[in-house]
């Protein structure tokens, strides 16, 4: 079939770069990450979603790197094209110097080719249903609402692959726009290493008015960029169904975010139509109570306790004295304690950072050193993990011999995070999966 013959049984409408979204890539795999708590979306807020062909992810702190510009962003979702990670499953990221973390859904092949992936920021997690990688080139992800979202991120085959390789991505693709119901939002976005062209005659209600170059073979929409010279394409989509066309808006390339990629971040704003849960109440931040064994904080404390103690009214009833002399130890210590704020990602040094910021600015400048850092930032980001993990190697030790027990699980609790139970979806009868709740029973 021709490409035309093949968009035109997604019946969606399409923005391209000046106009429009793109969402990641490639998917394998079998199962479905699920876990939902809340709503996240409504018609009152903007929820940022964003697209990007990282070119690779499996590099040391590459993860990372591309988890500080996500939240830089403030992107909810990021759909990850070229990921180049081998498997399929769920990744904790800790960016460096930000208090955040991020969840990557990834699906990937045996070899770290190609790739695809969701960089979902902590909120956004918790309103994940499910994560679906169909194959190495199509992966879902559905958010939870009263009208739910699923997100394609697709990885199409090049312009130079054979028809049999296209026309077989484009089967799976049509039949998992067919298995989700068309009542939900469906938003089809990738690198679709497509040409869109100018001529919209005849697809009015399909293609936006900002296309670029001429229709090729795999196109029907500048997000792609030769650093090296001055050519450069639209390749990246979003496609939302007609009916929730209106959900999309505000989408553009994004040139001021930089992860070593020669393709640009393209980012969508959507207002949905879906609830939104409560925030549940934060627990007390853990304070760092150990100071108080420093002699100069402890006589700090002593003074400060001492005064606020002569500043306190006498009680007859017991009880209530003892309340008020308990609030004010309590408040003498919390001034001189302040909250203990959480390590995400200390093996990434400070020079690391500084290069990143260097080889951002090379990027448009001088192409040469830009490659440059971009190979030293990698090497020193495997020498600063290894010898980070050597100290911690040594930490536990020492903490063994000398029976600290205390310390030894403290430092295991740290490096291993907080455990999450999982729930696998289940495989229905004829092979599809089981979507809803009532569906697994």
């Amino acid at each position: 079939m021709d490409q035309r013959q093949r968009n035109s049984t997604i019946n969606a409408t399409a923005f391209g770069a000046a106009d429009a979204l793109a969402l990641g890539t490639q998917g394998a795999g079998e199962k479905w990450a699920t876990g939902c708590r809340f709503k996240l979306f409504n018609t009152k807020t903007n929820i940022q979603i964003a697209a990007w062909n990282v070119q690779t992810g499996h590099h040391v702190g590459q993860k990372e790197l591309i988890a500080a510009e996500i939240i830089k962003g403030k992107i909810s979702i990021a759909a990850l094209s070229e990921l180049r990670i081998t498997g399929s499953g769920t990744l904790t990221i800790n960016p460096p110097k930000i208090d955040e973390v991020v969840t990557l859904y990834y699906s990937g092949g045996d070899k770290r080719e190609a790739g695809v992936g969701f960089m979902v920021s902590r909120l956004a997690a918790q309103s994940v249903v499910a994560f679906q990688p169909l194959s190495n080139r199509l992966a879902i992800l559905t958010i939870n609402g009263p009208v739910k979202l699923h997100l394609f991120a697709a990885y199409a085959p090049t312009e130079t692959s054979t028809d049999a390789s296209k026309d077989a991505f484009y089967d799976q693709l049509q039949t998992a726009l067919d298995s989700v119901s068309k009542r939900d939002v469906i938003i089809l976005t990738g690198d679709l290493n497509a040409h869109v062209g100018v001529d919209r005659i005849g697809w009015e209600e399909t293609l936006r008015r900002f296309g670029h170059g001429n229709t090729n073979d795999n196109g029907l929409r500048l997000t792609w960029r030769n650093l090296a010279g001055k050519d450069s394409a639209i390749l990246n989509y979003v496609l939302i169904n007609r009916r929730f066309r209106s959900t999309l808006g505000d989408v553009r390339v994004m040139r001021g975010y930089d992860c070593g990629s020669d393709h640009y971040l393209v980012r969508a704003r959507l207002r949905l139509r879906l609830q939104r849960a409560k925030k549940q109440p934060l627990p007390p931040a853990k304070r760092d109570w150990a100071r108080l064994r420093d002699p100069a904080v402890g006589r700090d404390f002593r003074a400060m306790l001492s005064n606020r103690f002569e500043a306190l009214a006498p009680l007859d009833d017991v009880n209530e004295e003892q309340e008020q002399m308990s609030a004010a130890i309590i408040e003498c210590a919390e001034l001189l304690c302040p909250p203990i704020r959480r390590r995400t990602q200390p093996w990434i040094p400070d020079v690391c950072l500084d290069l990143v910021v260097e080889r951002k600015r090379l990027k448009h400048v001088n192409f040469e050193e830009y490659r440059r850092l971009n190979r030293e930032v990698r090497q020193r980001l495997k020498i600063a993990r290894e010898t980070y993990w050597d100290s911690v190697a040594t930490e536990m030790e020492e903490a063994a011999s000398r029976h600290e027990y205390r310390r030894l699980y403290q430092t295991i609790r740290r490096i291993s995070g907080k455990s999450k139970a999982t729930n696998d979806t289940i495989k229905k009868a004829d092979g599809t999966f089981a979507n809803s709740s009532g569906e697994q029973l």
